[in-house]
């Protein structure tokens, strides 16, 4: 028993970055699609202080993953991308987990788990 506690401490505690302090899980909602353009609300939805993330640290995350140049408004969650590469549907979700507050750089952003829209957005 005791092993098995130390062993759920010791995952809920690990971060993928050690030099990063906070996380945030996000949701990426693909809401439409026009060839490189891309239309998505971001939904933050668990993390340590997750609340407290910086806007311009979403955004550059995003950028990343959606592999262009995105805006991102934290108030409303609504994000604009115009991608590299051209898009050929809006039928997608994303899970991002992104680390912040970190002695040594930005971010640390992982996990792109991209599913069909309805996988992570269905009642969003």
């Amino acid at each position: 028993m005791l092993v098995a506690y130390i062993l759920v401490l010791k995952f809920e505690c690990v971060h993928a970055d050690p030099s990063c302090s906070k996380n945030a899980e996000t949701i990426v909602c693909v809401n439409s699609v026009d060839g490189r353009n891309v239309r998505a609300n971001v939904y933050i939805v668990a993390g340590k202080d997750r609340n407290s993330i910086p806007e311009y640290t979403v955004k550059v995350a995003m950028d990343k993953f959606m592999e262009g140049t995105c805006t991102y408004d934290k108030n409303s969650g609504y994000m604009l991308c115009v991608t590299k590469n051209q898009w050929r549907s809006s039928s997608w979700s994303g899970y991002i987990n992104i680390e912040f507050a970190c002695t040594n750089k930005l971010y640390t952003a992982y996990g792109a788990d991209w599913k069909s829209r309805d996988y992570y957005c269905r009642n969003r």
